[in-house]
């Protein structure tokens, strides 16, 4: 009995066992199989984070590159009304306005005001200029901020739905399929409808399989929605988080590219200079009657090539020119090309000069205190926009400013030419220099403000149009064709003076009240020989040995419709027109406007064109150093920055040559100490940032882009044949902005403090690069006040 219980318990004990293991196992298996879950969620849950954050860079980014675009837009907008307002065409912006805004664009500021002056002085309203020929600031700034809200929009709708491609973004391998979706409602451009927001909505998805899965409805992942708008800011707002906006007087140096106060020389054979921004050149001007003559005594702003046939050398001048010499090419198979307003002493091609062109394309006007000088052969002088000349000739030869035309090729079809497509102001008459030994009569003032000297007589190819004012061909009145009132110029009526080579009408008895002040003079004589062609031209007195040169042609080319004023007579395609005056008042305020504004710019070397309407500016001349305090700093170390930046102040008239890639030491320089200049040397280098203020001569040779000022009380001489580029553009000032303000010349300086600031420019507000922790933000605008996240949310 006791033995077969014992076999019982073994049995049970045995089971026992079995039951433990079985709970023990299944409780293993769903330990396992919660760890198994609970490593499949984090899995799961790192791979959906992984989604929702990937979903959420693709919004990001896409807020990063709006805000690229909108600071390409802003930029390109204010580059815009830079050109704009300095006549600097580009057609950059042709696409963004509409046809009205862009001719208006291509007209230039300058032009553009000239025009509404116009209309005031005409007795017609302006919406920019004021009944004082001030303008209205308020104006211009509405008219440059709906300009510039046209090149944002247009470029914001150019370029925004390339910035919303998803094959712009780069890829994530390790993750799966990201998807970006828009819905876009762009800038309205129409005149019927304009809007000034730019509705953008995204959705940027992620899916949890393969990108190459056909069907991925039901495998979306994350989902997150944003809602942006894009608004148009005004012109003239800053949109910055680590800038701070300064407000600095304007000094008119450091925004333009090249300033001297004697010449800017290009020299070389095959010479190739672009000069993208404004140039300025005071030149010297000789003493003396026979010392003015020629134009080659004179100095400005000359391209050059030493007495060298040229090779087709150019100058290309992307802004305004300034002198108060010569602009002239005095080397054969050359080009000068200015893109902007010009203001000069004269435009000249000299007699010893063929194939050469000057071309003022910029439609800003050309405003000369004397003349406009064509005498080489095959040459050209392109005018598109305005010619004024100011100037009437009360104080002798070189203040008359009227065009002179000596080429002996004007009359051949294929020889030279002049062109002036706008309005032309001409207050002045041209003087035949005569061999008279009596000095006040060394110079006799012709009745014409537009004058051909070329003969149209083949027996005398000496003689010139002035013959009309010589006793040898005097009025004559055999049909008595002559109206009474003007008898009194009939030869009895003419008192001639022997001026060697001719005799020539010097007083008019009837009309002798009115003797004794060249500006009558001028018109008496201008009438008299209006009257020579007009009646010399009938066939019944038509003298067979002379004819009056006339081209005939058609290679002067005058609109004489668009003739404000001219005290003499005006020859163009074929034809002399006579004087075309106007009232006093309106005579004086045209002459003092553009006086005025000449003496703005020559005297007082302004830069913005807006200030030379106000009035009040005497001809007192200003020069560097009434806007500049010398000192002497210069980083000229070769190995700083690999040649890459110049700070040269100097208070010394030590030249200073740049030299770039395959340069030379320039012949004037040649033997000279080598301690006795300076020389920043760029090596195989041709590219050079820089700000260069000194007494000294600047030579530049070699191959050179160079971006900044260069600016000196000598001359800057830009030498030999290969390609020089200087840059002074909105984009250069800006950096040139950051320099002077914080740029320290020593413990104690900055080019801030070198530059004087004078009470005659306005303050000029802009962004300074903040260079000091101490330096507190000031007013500036912040990327979300244009750029708006409207909402913002996870879908899915």
């Amino acid at each position: 009995m006791i033995s077969q219980y014992l076999k019982s318990k073994r049995a049970s004990t045995l089971a026992t066992t079995i039951i433990v293991i079985s709970v023990i196992s299944i409780l293993g298996v769903a330990i396992l199989s919660l760890a198994v879950m609970n490593y499949k969620a984090r899995v799961f849950d790192k791979q959906q984070k992984a989604n929702f954050y990937l979903a959420e860079s693709g919004t990001e980014e896409t807020y990063a590159k709006l805000i690229d675009i909108m600071n390409a837009a802003i930029d390109l907008g204010n580059q815009c009304i830079q050109d704009f307002s300095s006549d600097s065409f580009s057609d950059t912006y042709r696409e963004y306005f509409d046809e009205e805004q862009y001719e208006l664009y291509k007209y230039g500021f300058t032009a553009f005001l000239e025009g509404e002056k116009s209309k005031v002085l005409k007795g017609e309203s302006s919406s920019y200029i004021d009944e004082n020929l001030a303008v209205k600031d308020q104006a211009v700034q509405e008219l440059f901020d709906s300009m510039f809200k046209a090149v944002y929009k247009g470029y914001a709708n150019e370029n925004i739905p390339g910035a919303l491609d998803i094959s712009t973004y780069e890829s994530i391998p390790d993750l799966n399929r990201f998807e970006l979706v828009s819905s876009l409602k762009p800038f309205v451009l129409s005149e019927a409808e304009v809007s000034d927001t730019y509705d953008i909505d995204i959705t940027s998805i992620t899916y949890n399989q393969d990108k190459d899965t056909e069907d991925l409805s039901k495998y979306k992942s994350k989902e997150i929605n944003m809602k942006l708008q894009l608004k148009v800011p005004s012109y003239g707002d800053n949109y910055s988080s680590v800038r701070k906006t300064a407000s600095i007087n304007e000094n008119p140096l450091w925004s333009k590219a090249l300033t001297a106060d004697k010449a800017i020389i290009v020299r070389g054979n095959a010479a190739d200079v672009s000069i993208n921004g404004d140039v300025y050149a005071y030149g010297l001007k000789p003493e003396g009657y026979e010392a003015g003559k020629n134009p080659l005594n004179y100095s400005g702003i000359i391209l050059d090539s030493e007495g060298m046939v040229s090779d087709k050398s150019r100058l290309v001048i992307n802004g305004n020119a300034v002198t108060d010499s010569y602009i002239m090419p005095t080397s054969s198979n050359s080009l000068i090309n200015i893109k902007g307003s010009v203001f000069c002493n004269s435009l000249a091609i000299p007699e010893t000069v063929s194939s050469a062109v000057i071309e003022i394309t910029g439609n800003g006007g050309v405003y000369a205190s004397d003349d406009i000088e064509l005498n080489g052969t095959r040459s050209e002088i392109n005018i598109e926009g305005s010619f004024y000349g100011f100037e009437d000739g009360e104080t002798g030869h070189d203040k008359s400013s009227s065009i002179v035309i000596n080429s002996s090729d004007i009359d051949l079809a294929e020889g030279s030419k002049l062109k002036i497509t706008g309005e032309v102001f001409l207050a002045g008459t041209v003087y035949i220099n005569t061999d008279s030994p009596v000095p006040e009569e060394k110079g006799y003032q012709t009745g014409d403000s537009v004058a051909v000297r070329k003969s149209g007589n083949p027996d005398n190819p000496d003689l010139s149009n002035y013959m009309s004012y010589s006793e040898d061909y005097a009025l004559r009145d055999e049909e008595g064709k002559m109206e009474e009132e003007d008898k009194k110029f009939l030869k009895e009526s003419i008192e001639f003076i022997n001026y060697p080579p001719l005799y020539l009408a010097y007083n008019f008895f009837q009309l002798a009240d009115q003797q004794g002040e060249s500006f009558f003079k001028a018109k008496t004589r201008s009438r008299y020989a209006y009257l020579f062609y007009k009646y010399k031209d009938e066939p019944s007195i038509t003298n067979p040995d002379f004819k009056l040169n006339l081209d005939q042609n058609g290679n002067i080319d005058i609109d004489y419709s668009k003739v404000i004023y001219s005290l003499g007579n005006i020859v163009s395609k074929g034809t002399m027109y006579q004087q075309r005056l106007i009232s006093d008042p309106l005579y004086d305020n045209y002459r003092y406007n553009y006086k005025n504004k000449y003496n703005f710019y020559v005297n007082k070397l302004a830069t913005v064109y807006k200030h030379a309407a106000n009035a009040g500016y005497d001809d007192a001349k200003l020069g560097i150093e009434d806007y500049v305090s010398f000192t002497d700093y210069d980083n000229l170390d070769q190995t700083a920055q690999k040649y890459k930046e110049l700070v040269f102040v100097h208070d010394d008239a030590k030249p200073l040559l740049i030299r770039g890639r395959m340069g030379d030491i320039p012949a004037a320089l040649t033997g000279v100490a080598g301690t006795d200049y300076y020389i920043k040397d760029l090596g195989i280098d041709n590219e050079l940032k820089g700000i260069v203020v000194t007494k000294g001569d600047v030579y530049v040779t070699g191959e050179v882009n160079y971006y900044g000022t260069i600016i000196t009380t000598g001359s800057i001489y830009i030498l030999d044949g290969n390609k020089k580029t200087f840059n002074n553009s909105y984009s250069v000032q800006q950096y040139l902005w950051n320099k002077i303000y914080n740029t320290n010349i020593s413990t104690t300086e900055t080019l801030y403090n070198l530059f004087k600031n004078s009470s005659l420019y306005p303050d000029m507000s802009g962004e300074v690069t903040v260079s000091s922790t101490a330096d507190t933000i000031s007013t500036y605008k912040k990327y979300d006040d244009i750029l708006t996240i409207v909402e913002w949310k996870k879908v899915k």
